[in-house]
């Protein structure tokens, strides 16, 4: 078994999964693999999921059946062909996912950073800039907690709570330019793929950050930073869940308990709009919006 830390969870897998960090600790997430017949897989290529209330089955055609149970217990029953880079990018995504929200968490599909404690989230479309905008904070001294999977913990009083996860970003050629970084330091999302990865150690918290606020990116026009209302930031955050989620949600009938939960994050914590057209200009600004999003999240203390 390989031994992971991450999202505050001891995570034990028979597979070695590349980015996650490594260190001894009990196991609270135990990982295992299996073989599966072909003949019992859905035809359909679009995966599907079932829910419970205490479990999560995702089926996909050219992977297998992957079983989430209680957020402790994860079968990957998998086809004899499969391709095991391809596995390792669904524990990556959708089975933290489902692992992350039966324990409770808010889960978004969003990059995370933190600094003294204080966190910041940044949530857009793919390809809007939230992986660039963290890698540009990390360039500041933040650390970055998360990419694509961000954990929140929605606590009764005092702030929410963001969980440190995989600490590194997945960067496009363009961005790893405008910020100045060597290719030696990447490595390859997917063999085939342009994306790459960059670890991003420096500053990695080990710790929960309290959430100072929200930033939502996009690049409409005209550039510029506003708070928005709380009917446009409830409607952000729900934007923002991952589609696995999402399905997990309406399959066991949890709204009512889940939807709480996102309301008081965006009624809790300032939810800003940043509007950053895409451009060549903007990218190599990207420093200065880091600095302007600082003194926002930290005031005084930036």
């Amino acid at each position: 078994m390989f031994c992971y830390r991450a999202y505050g969870l001891g995570i034990h897998c028979d597979l070695d999964l590349p980015g996650f960090p490594t260190t001894e600790c009990p196991a609270d997430v135990v990982i295992r693999r299996e073989r599966i017949e072909v003949e019992s897989l859905p035809e359909d290529p679009y995966p599907v999921v079932e829910a419970t209330a205490r479990q999560a089955i995702i089926s996909a055609r050219d992977v297998g059946k992957l079983v989430i149970r209680d957020g402790c217990e994860v079968t990957l029953a998998l086809r004899a062909d499969v391709d095991l880079d391809y596995v390792r990018n669904i524990v990556h995504g959708p089975i933290l996912e489902a692992i992350l929200h039966q324990r409770g968490f808010v889960v978004l599909h969003a990059s995370s950073v933190a600094k003294n404690g204080a966190g910041i989230v940044f949530m857009a479309e793919s390809g809007s800039g939230k992986s660039t905008l963290a890698a540009a904070m990390n360039a500041r001294g933040w650390g970055v907690l998360a990419d694509d999977v961000t954990a929140i913990e929605i606590r009764p009083e005092g702030a929410p709570l963001l969980y440190p996860g995989l600490p590194h970003v997945n960067l496009w050629p363009e961005s790893v330019e405008s910020l100045g970084l060597t290719p030696d330091s990447l490595v390859p999302v997917h063999p085939k793929g342009r994306k790459a990865i960059w670890r991003t150690l420096a500053g990695h918290m080990a710790d929960p950050a309290g959430l100072r606020c929200v930033c939502v990116l996009t690049t409409e026009e005209p550039a510029g930073i506003s708070l928005l209302p709380p009917q446009a930031a409830f409607a952000s955050v729900l934007r923002n869940v991952p589609l696995t989620i999402s399905r997990l949600i309406s399959g066991t009938g949890r709204e009512a308990l889940s939807f709480p939960q996102y309301a008081r994050l965006a009624g809790t914590v300032p939810i800003h709009l940043v509007r950053q057209p895409h451009t060549a200009e903007s990218l190599a600004s990207i420093g200065q919006l880091a600095q302007r999003i600082e003194e926002l999240a930290l005031g005084h203390d930036a």
